[in-house]
């Protein structure tokens, strides 16, 4: 009796680590989260959390939930070019940049980013535009003063992108894309002094 019981026990345990694991693995990594993170290195991953699409990204310490009025997002890439940069494509529209850079900024933020958009172009340049890019605001967004920067090109494969600027304790953002509306999204959706 006392070998049944415990056999039983054994089975019953490893029953529920199985069924645990199998449904970790399709909560956590279906197909659709498993194509998404396919091109994203260790450290970032798209995953779901409370019935959520999330962004994390270990490496950069930020973390986003994707708004659910996105419906999804189509792909994701990683490239360490500045410090890193991580590029959400929204269903079927042109995506969205996040850049972080830990630079330690000893100057005026302002003024930091005035610098910044007035830089040489060569490598990393991202600004298109052949006139300097304009500062054309500053809006506060969940508590943190972020500068809005426009940058037109003639080419109307490039068009209009919007670049905004924030600073963090660990350095800046720069998130840019065509759509104000779904960079403002992405900030007031993350956490970008995220620690685990």
């Amino acid at each position: 009796m006392n070998k049944r019981f415990v056999i039983l026990i054994i089975v019953f345990l490893i029953l529920v680590i199985g069924i645990g694991f199998i449904f970790y693995f399709l909560w956590q990594g279906g197909p659709e989260l498993r194509s998404l993170n396919k091109s994203l290195p260790e450290g970032i991953k798209v995953e779901k959390r409370e019935g959520k699409r999330v962004l994390v990204n270990k490496i950069d310490n930020y973390i986003i939930n994707i708004p659910e009025g996105w419906r999804g997002i189509e792909k994701t890439d990683y490239k360490r070019v500045y410090d890193g940069s991580v590029y959400i494509n929204k269903n079927n529209v042109r995506g969205i940049f996040i850049n972080v850079y830990h630079n330690e900024i000893k100057k005026d933020f302002k003024s930091f980013v005035e610098e910044w958009i007035r830089q040489e172009p060569g490598y990393g340049y991202i600004f298109t535009s052949p006139e300097i890019p304009e500062i054309i605001g500053i809006k506060k967004i969940r508590g943190k003063d972020v500068i809005i920067v426009k940058d037109v090109n003639p080419e109307p494969k490039i068009g209009i992108r919007f670049f905004y600027y924030f600073k963090t304790d660990s350095g800046f953002y720069e998130l840019y894309g065509e759509s104000q509306e779904d960079i403002e999204c992405l900030i007031l959706n993350g956490n970008f002094n995220y620690e685990e």
